[in-house]
């Protein structure tokens, strides 16, 4: 979770693409803490942006990645976009943990 230590996310963003213009390919471990980061932002958008360029690149998101989403969407008013990241964790066959229930807009 590096990324989210990092008190500047556009700092974080950019080192992030700048890995991957240097050939560095990401893996869920680089992906999810960028996630997070766009979520402690409030970018929602970005989070989920990120999301897809991972699926796109055949990374398997694991329930840190749909946490990190679900708590994004939830927090930009996107709830029917939170509760279905939370089927599809569960479709994949993720088991949801009590952190995951309480980021669901209920």
């Amino acid at each position: 979770s590096g990324w989210q230590n990092v008190p500047n996310y556009q700092m974080a963003s950019e080192t992030f693409y700048m890995m991957q213009a240097a050939g560095i390919k990401p893996d869920v471990w680089t992906y999810s803490p960028m996630i997070g980061t766009y979520e402690k932002m409030g970018d929602w958008e970005k989070a989920l942006e990120v999301f897809e360029d991972m699926k796109n690149d055949g990374i398997v998101p694991n329930l840190i990645t749909y946490n990190s989403l679900i708590s994004a969407c939830a927090k930009g008013g996107q709830l029917l976009k939170a509760l279905r990241l939370f089927e599809e964790a569960k479709a994949s066959g993720l088991r949801p943990e009590v952190i995951t229930h309480n980021r669901l807009p209920y």
